[in-house]
């Protein structure tokens, strides 16, 4: 993403990462993708994973410069939550693999 500096007036490049999630039948796991990469990589127990937790993980501990995500399920019942939760952190900016 490119956008034009207002007080510089110079051309700044920002490089905006995507959080991809993976949930399995035993793990959750997570990183931020940016520019071919993925860093922060975290893991969960699926079955430990609390809508508090998962909350917190996606709207309070990513970089301002995640702007999206794309998910990945194959437990149909986490997905409703990850679902609400990506939706309120990032509006229309989530993909979503799963199943069906």
């Amino acid at each position: 993403m490119f956008h034009l500096g207002a007080a510089s007036g110079r051309l700044t490049c920002i490089i905006m990462s995507t959080l991809v999630i993976d949930i399995g039948n035993t793990t959750i796991a997570t990183g931020v993708y940016r520019a071919g990469s993925v860093s922060r990589v975290r893991r969960f127990e699926t079955a430990e994973a609390r809508r508090e937790s998962i909350e917190s993980f996606v709207l309070e501990d990513q970089p301002r410069t995640v702007s999206g995500a794309v998910a990945a399920s194959v437990v149909p019942k986490r997905s409703p939550a990850w679902r609400r939760i990506l939706r309120k952190r990032f509006g229309q900016q989530v993909v979503w693999v799963d199943h069906e």
